[in-house]
């Protein structure tokens, strides 16, 4: 399975242009949290470099320089290291390609996948209970809305009424 950074259909490839008035640390930072997320997340190196190729291509679009891009991506290079990726989640413990332990990398996958099928299927019986629950709000909702359209049929019954009443007695006043 391959994993790779996730852009939203409306991602707009916005960040801080390098002319704002922004210190350069907060710029810095801009740029070391993308290459940061896409070693986290890219688990492969053409994923990653696809990855690199896109932050750049954002970062010309606002205003970086090719060179400075290069430096921020040079120094993250260092810290992580090529090759060496780490799946991180919330919910899974750190699962790292390069395999520790006794367990071979055959096996150590096989347990990461059972692992992400669990966590999937808990995943699962949490959305479905949750739109059981919006279900019911939706069906208590088209019952409220009934009993108010039916009050509101009835108030204008009563207004066509009234209106019908006073036009009848103004011809009536004009006679």
């Amino acid at each position: 399975m391959e994993t790779t950074v996730y852009r939203k259909p409306t991602h707009t490839g916005r960040y801080l242009n390098f002319e704002s008035n922004h210190s350069t640390s907060t710029k810095r930072g801009e740029v070391k949290s993308l290459i940061d997320r896409a070693y986290r997340l890219c688990n492969s190196e053409k994923g990653l470099q696809e990855e690199i190729k896109n932050i750049r291509n954002d970062l010309r679009q606002n205003g970086r320089n090719k060179k400075a891009t290069e430096e921020e991506q040079k120094e993250r290079e260092q810290i992580f290291g090529k090759g060496k990726k780490t799946i991180r989640s919330p919910d899974i413990k750190k699962i790292s390609e390069e395999s520790e332990g006794k367990t071979s990398r055959t096996e150590g996958g096989r347990k990461e996948m059972e692992e992400l099928k669990e966590l999937m299927r808990e995943m699962m019986k949490q959305m479905e209970e949750n739109m059981q629950g919006i279900r019911q709000e939706i069906k208590e909702m088209k019952k409220e809305m009934g009993e108010r359209e039916k009050k509101w049929e009835k108030e204008k019954e009563k207004l066509v009424e009234r209106i019908e009443k006073l036009e009848k007695k103004e011809e009536d006043e004009e006679r």
